[in-house]
């Protein structure tokens, strides 16, 4: 993977309210890049998102961009003009109409083919395959994606599966689905009680470092209810127990208590 950095974010912290969304966060992004994102509902997976397509500003912290970056952010519901057509709501600001040829071939293999029914006449199945046009066709180095295979068929799902994974362009994505996470991620990031955690691998990877983790946390467990048990023993053997316990037992059994 080419490692040049195209965006860095410096100890970004955001808050709604009293409650902290994210905290000193740091993330370099590079090109190449496949980044899936993880939490709970709620955790601040939308508005990192957001932080990195520019779309909102944190409330500290830095944020970096390559000269010249050329950021697409598909959110999950994209704001649209209802009287405009498919094509119209495709081609970019600076698009030449004459190249609509372009468009057109991008929209179909999309799976949209009436380039001229307006979009608010649309499905919620063809809206998301318009806006998902719509982003691609800015034709952008790093791709933001909140849920971009809601209301999708399989077919587009793994169209948009073997372009995302054959790309150069570096993707930063939110989603659902555990196999399209699992087929182009090559990092996660991990959102828990406002910071973030870093995970070398795919979707894959992480179940099983985490599984890995699990499951020593739990022998460590075992065994320091082995150890609270014989405290509880000796102790049932009252007064006379003394004698044969070191001094510094107490000590010890905070530790196991903490």
């Amino acid at each position: 993977m080419i490692n040049d950095v195209i965006l860095t974010l410096e100890d970004i912290s955001c808050l709604y309210g009293d409650r902290t969304i994210i905290k000193d966060a740091s993330l370099g992004i590079h090109v190449g890049d496949k980044i899936g994102i993880l939490g709970i509902n709620g955790s601040g997976k939308t508005t990192l998102l957001k932080i990195l397509s520019g779309a909102q500003r944190p409330n500290t912290g830095k944020i970096t961009l390559r000269k010249d970056l050329k950021i697409g952010y598909l959110e999950q519901d994209v704001d649209f003009l209802p009287h405009l057509t498919v094509l119209q709501h495709t081609i970019p600001i600076e698009g030449e109409v004459q190249e609509d040829y372009y468009y057109k071939a991008l929209l179909n293999r999309l799976g949209i083919s009436n380039y001229d029914q307006l979009v608010g006449t649309l499905s919620g199945g063809q809206r998301r395959k318009a806006d998902l046009a719509r982003v691609l066709a800015m034709e952008p180095d790093l791709l933001v994606l909140d849920e971009p295979t809601n209301h999708l068929d399989l077919d587009t799902i793994e169209w948009l599966q073997n372009y995302l994974i054959t790309s150069n362009k570096a993707v930063l994505f939110v989603t659902h689905d555990r196999y399209f996470l699992d087929a182009i991620s090559t990092r996660i990031i991990e959102i828990e009680r406002a910071k973030l955690y870093f995970f070398d691998g795919n979707y894959s990877d992480y179940v099983r470092g985490k599984l890995i983790r699990a499951t020593d946390v739990q022998r460590k467990e075992t065994r320091r209810a082995a150890q609270l048990k014989k405290e509880l023993d000796w102790l049932s053997r009252g007064a006379k127990a003394r004698t044969s316990k070191p001094k510094n037992h107490v000590d010890r059994v905070k530790e196991l208590l903490s």
